[in-house]
């Protein structure tokens, strides 16, 4: 994960059932509220806990 988030200092947390609040999560991530990063936290079918990184879509013109 520090690869992936290596680069963002800000993010937008968004977490559905998942066992940490977002307070949580953004404090162990060490992110800032905003920017362009979008992430998920969520638990799959088989109880598997992931994050999902998105960016937010560029629109032409």
């Amino acid at each position: 994960m520090k690869k992936e988030l290596s680069g963002v200092g800000a993010a937008h947390i968004t977490v559905r059932n998942f066992p940490v609040k977002v307070e949580e999560l953004r404090k162990k991530l060490k992110l800032k509220e905003g920017g362009d990063v979008y992430i998920f936290a969520t638990t799959l079918n088989d109880n598997k806990k992931v994050l999902i990184k998105c960016h937010k879509a560029c629109h032409p013109g």
